[in-house]
């Protein structure tokens, strides 16, 4: 697999969590939905208000959750697929440690076998190897690494 098939396979990978996301934030949303209505025909008192607050309460947060989530779907549709001179968004680094993919902080992603961290601009570790090149060497948590790819 060459380095653009390989970034659009993380970008896909991403993306398909991403949808898991949502899909899980909706389903919440139509449960809150339903909580709400439902809560809306009963006739007991405070006992309905303190239920009926709760599931708009928990309506709020699925709100919150999908607004957050689409945003995350733009952030990866958007990230560049070019390659890259320098460690920066959107770039695939691989140390003598690890691989990283500088895009949205969603942990591992397992591609043909291989490990790559997708992690955010602002992680400790991206920002100790901001703008560098191949063959540049950072220390992270006392440990040495050098650059060996950037795509």
């Amino acid at each position: 697999m060459d380095t653009l098939e390989l970034k659009k396979a993380l970008q896909g990978k991403m993306l398909e969590t991403v949808e898991e996301q949502l899909k899980s934030a909706l389903e919440r949303m139509d449960e809150a939905l339903e909580a709400v209505q439902s809560e809306t025909k009963s006739t007991a008192g405070d006992k309905h208000e303190t239920g009926r607050a709760m599931a708009q309460l928990e309506q709020e947060k699925a709100g919150k959750i999908i607004q957050a989530t689409k945003q995350n779907k733009n952030r990866v549709q958007s990230l560049p697929l070019e390659k890259m001179e320098t460690v920066s968004l959107g770039a695939v680094v691989e140390t003598n440690k690890g691989a990283f993919y500088i895009s949205l902080a969603m942990g591992k992603v397992v591609l043909e076998g291989k490990t790559y961290f997708a992690v955010s601009p602002t992680a400790p570790i991206v920002q100790a190897m901001l703008g560098m090149k191949v063959g540049d060497e950072f220390v992270f948590n006392g440990m040495k690494q050098n650059i060996e790819k950037i795509f």
